[in-house]
């Protein structure tokens, strides 16, 4: 699943390619996919504009620029979005392998079609993502429902860490920083991160934490989180993981016309040419057997902490 790097990511590069375009056509091939009347979200967004994009934790928030709506997007666990025009195609969000170049696919689930013939699809192979239209006047209850601050807002605070965190007291750090409900956006990567740059396993109890290593959870997140999106996002190839043709896997954008030539050899490019690539910057995620970057002493090792497979060094991690 895409995490706040990652979504941010993709906002970013989704701001230079959609905004102010006429969506004169929408083709909902997956009513499921919609969470709403899918007749309302037709007639809602054909004729219309987004005329920004927002970002929530994970969610993305298109502004709509008639009818004082916004239209949210989650990708879940398999969510793509895929940009196509005459010249490119543009693709974010979960793995991407050689079929999924070509759009639509049997995964399409909405597409939105420009009057330009240009169009956005939404693609989610396990169909968990979805597309919803709320009132600008309601977005915040609606977001409020379900997400706490989003971990780079001003919102998130020192002091704020410190309350979310009593409220899980009894629970593992790794579970606390997944809880969207208190912190939106940090996933199974960035977890482990942030517990590895703090020196904490990720299954010890909150309420072991003192008020000082609060605080540098609370700084870890902020530089963890900002250094991933300044390098487009932590990207995986199957390559890495097995033998098999690597897929071109990506957390961020790439251009298709880039994709084609670099496929083989399983790297991500983002839309504008550059490889976007936080992996080579993870100190323990995916880095099971081998040798602690920090101590030099312990073997990196995976276990499952709140039902995630999760990395850690059990030397120099307490």
């Amino acid at each position: 699943m895409p995490e706040l790097p990652e979504v941010e990511t993709i906002r970013r590069e989704l701001e230079r390619d959609i905004l102010n375009q006429r969506i004169g056509r929408v083709e909902v091939l997956a009513a499921k996919t919609i969470h709403g009347k899918t007749g309302d979200f037709i007639k809602q967004l054909t004729g219309n504009s987004i005329a920004g994009i927002d970002r929530w934790g994970k969610l993305l928030i298109f502004d709509l620029k008639k009818g004082g709506h916004k239209l949210l997007i989650h990708l879940k666990m398999t969510g793509q979005l895929v940009y196509k025009d005459t010249k490119k195609l543009v693709f974010g969000g979960h793995n991407i392998s050689e079929s999924d170049l070509v759009v639509p696919n049997r995964f399409t689930r909405v597409v939105l079609h420009f009057s330009n013939h240009k169009a956005l699809y939404f693609n989610d192979m396990r169909r968990f993502g979805f597309m919803k239209l709320v009132e600008e006047a309601d977005l915040g209850g609606v977001v409020a429902k379900s997400y706490g601050v989003d971990a780079l807002s001003p919102d998130f605070t020192e002091k704020y860490l410190q309350k979310a965190l009593k409220k899980r007291a009894k629970t593992t750090i790794k579970a606390a920083l997944l809880d969207q409900k208190h912190l939106a956006g940090i996933g199974n990567i960035y977890a482990d991160e942030v517990c590895f740059a703090t020196g904490i396993l990720p299954n010890r109890r909150v309420n072991t934490l003192s008020v000082s290593k609060i605080k540098e959870i609370y700084k870890a997140i902020k530089r963890v989180l900002n250094l991933a999106i300044k390098h487009g996002g932590t990207t995986f190839t199957s390559a890495r993981r097995s033998q098999a043709k690597p897929a071109y896997a990506l957390a961020g954008f790439g251009e298709a016309k880039e994709a084609q030539s670099q496929f083989l050899a399983g790297h991500f490019v983002r839309s504008d040419g550059a490889k976007g690539n936080f992996t080579q910057y993870l100190k323990v995620f995916d880095r099971t057997g081998q040798k602690c970057l920090r101590c030099k002493k312990g073997i990196i090792q995976k276990n499952r902490v709140a039902r995630r497979g999760t990395h850690f060094c059990q030397k120099c991690q307490k």
